[in-house]
């Protein structure tokens, strides 16, 4: 449901998705979206809460991509077709819905025009200061289980981390959002601030070929060449010491600082997250998968390390150094005794 009472069903996600790829609007997100639906051609409604998309070519990576990406493709947002459905695309640059600039009239497919029910109502986007300024709306639906007691607060672009927390430090923003990547400065902040920490639905993650032949089909793995029934299962046996000799808390701590390691790309804060067990780092269970899957693997000789040959070749050039004085030493004695 929409907050002024409309429906939310899967036109809105079609109209979200074939605006975005219409080149009439201009959308941060029209390469992105092409790339993985081709054309609006390839969307169609279904069903009252149901799309049914024909990609151009198998793509494993499409929902998550569509549902959680917010780089190139902007954020993914959806827009409602009843408020936007009117509007020409090529007015939607610089339209009042979309620069917050100035008021317009919407009247809603039923004939009734349009009425906010969000707890806040925007009151416009100052260009000059930067923000945009809600104000607590009184007609609010829900209002009487609304314990939110804010009349009044501004969103403020700021363009850096140093300057967000710098703001903040200063009093001059009471709240900055996830957006900044403070995560090594949470030390610091929580000397004189609070910061709240929440899980969201970002991950890094190593995807496998399915097609390489050693950590996908296995036909190259000693294992798959001896006897190919297996090789399937030698590929299982690599991947599973790859997954073994990754460190995952040591990159946390070490790169990304806050997470947790997962073996799903859900974490436990989103519908449908099963838990799976996570694989520690173990460098010997890594080695006995790897021979599992036909590796042998043979002690190699210790290699002289680095600062071992410079101290042989100082005490090469010592040794030389004492020769040639002691040599040099008799000559000029020698000399002396002669003359």
């Amino acid at each position: 449901m929409w907050h002024d009472g409309w429906e939310f069903n899967a036109t809105d996600v079609w109209f979200t998705w074939t605006s975005i790829m219409t080149p009439e609007v201009g959308a941060m997100g029209y390469s992105f979206l092409t790339s993985y639906f081709g054309s609006n051609e390839s969307i169609k409604i279904t069903g009252r809460y149901q799309l049914t998309v024909d990609l151009p070519k198998p793509n494993s990576y499409f929902l998550p991509s569509v549902m959680f990406h917010s780089g190139d493709s902007a954020h993914l947002g959806i827009i409602p077709w009843h408020i936007l459905k009117d509007i020409p695309y090529t007015e939607w640059r610089t339209h009042t819905f979309n620069t917050g600039i100035g008021t317009y009239k919407v009247t809603k497919p039923d004939g009734t025009t349009y009425t906010a029910r969000g707890p806040y109502r925007c009151m416009g986007f100052d260009p000059t200061l930067n923000k945009v300024s809600y104000e607590l709306y009184e007609d609010y639906w829900d209002r009487e289980n609304w314990n939110g007691n804010v009349k009044y607060f501004y969103q403020v672009y700021i363009g850096s981390d140093d300057a967000a927390i710098a703001a903040l430090k200063t009093g001059e923003v009471d709240i900055i959002d996830g957006v900044f990547s403070i995560e090594k400065k949470v030390a610091e902040i929580e000397q004189w601030g609070t910061v709240q920490k929440v899980l969201r639905p970002r991950w890094n993650e190593l995807a496998i070929n399915n097609d390489h032949p050693i950590i996908g089909t296995g036909v190259e793995t000693p294992l798959g060449k001896k006897d190919p029934a297996r090789a399937a299962e030698a590929a299982r046996y690599v991947r599973l010491a790859i997954s073994y000799a990754i460190p995952r808390q040591e990159i946390i701590n070490s790169i990304i600082i806050y997470g947790i390691p997962l073996a799903t790309p859900l974490n436990p804060e989103m519908p449908g997250y099963k838990e799976l067990p996570v694989h520690e780092y173990n460098i010997t269970k890594a080695k006995e998968y790897m021979e599992k899957a036909g590796y042998v693997y043979e002690a190699l000789p210790a290699q002289p390390q680095p600062w071992l040959n410079w101290a042989y070749l100082a005490g090469g050039l010592i040794a030389i150094v004492a020769i040639c004085s002691v040599v040099f030493y008799f000559y000029k004695k020698r000399l002396k005794s002669s003359a």
